[in-house]
């Protein structure tokens, strides 16, 4: 693997988004769109792959492999697919684990948007080896796409590992700036992320008793209400209220598991683009 300094430059007719290539870890592969600021993107390939630092694969010199930079050592299932791409391209001295996000690289070293050219060379590449039930690869993930789009935000493989979910773990926009967000009186500009990281360690708590408390519940697929204790953020005087929370777990972009907690009126599916 090599690493590099992570910039990206946006294709001329999407000024707004790179195009990219998910491999997912069961033998599906899609569309994503990016962004195209580098910060963005970094921070959408973070929550796309499901990790804290991501490297590159350099299958080519106008192709790029983004994975989880620990993926060998932290839990992430073997990606087939996306070790049969990189052996194609001489890569073949380990398997590659956890999602894959495939970019172009331009002649002057930033990410680009990956041509059709390119991309129908891949999915010509990779076509006898996906999944035989693999929707379009010209469909967009529509769960990967909302965490790239903030709709959903994830919770971080070590951190829900700690509260015992093996599956990936995501909250909705409206849960995280409902129960998790610093706002109002409780904004600390010197101690934010602690408090946030507070408020979802209590919400993985509420969630993990529930999730044991509902003996007859399969937490690989089914939908769990939970109560939530909150402190309020809108008075001074640090109240407490309840708020309805679900859980919601069953396939994601591909048949394996994952959760989402959701208000009740919410979609839990992914909030689709």
């Amino acid at each position: 693997m090599t690493s590099h300094t992570l910039a990206s430059a946006a294709d001329p007719g999407h000024p707004d988004y790179l195009d990219a290539m998910l491999i997912t870890t069961v033998g599906y592969l899609y569309s994503i769109r990016l962004p195209a600021d580098s910060h963005r993107e970094l921070a959408a390939l973070y929550a796309v792959i499901g990790c804290d630092t991501v490297d590159v694969v350099r299958l080519t010199e106008r192709l790029d492999m983004y994975l989880d930079d620990e993926g060998l050592i932290n839990g992430q299932p073997i990606n087939p697919i996306a070790t049969i791409l990189a052996r194609h391209f001489g890569r073949t001295t380990q398997p590659y684990a956890g999602p894959a996000v495939l970019t172009s690289l331009g002649p002057d070293g930033r990410d680009r948007s990956l041509s059709l050219a390119l991309r129908r060379h891949v999915r010509d590449l990779l076509g006898p080896f996906l999944s035989p039930d693999q929707p379009s690869p010209a469909l967009l993930a529509p769960r990967a796409q909302a965490l790239i789009d903030g709709r959903l935000v994830p919770v971080s493989r070590r951190l829900a590992a700690l509260y015992g979910f093996e599956m990936p773990l995501a909250l909705t926009r409206g849960v995280w700036d409902e129960c998790i967000a610093a706002t109002d009186d409780t904004q600390d500009t010197a101690h934010a992320g602690e408090h946030q990281d507070g408020r979802l360690r209590n919400l993985l708590d509420t969630v993990r008793t529930a999730v044991g408390r509902a003996t007859s519940h399969n937490p690989s697929a089914g939908r769990l209400g939970l109560d939530l204790r909150r402190t309020d953020r809108s008075t001074r005087h640090r109240r407490t209220s309840l708020v309805s929370l679900v859980l919601t777990c069953g396939p994601g972009d591909d048949p394996q598991p994952v959760g989402t907690i959701h208000l009740p009126q919410e979609q839990p599916s992914t909030a689709a683009a």
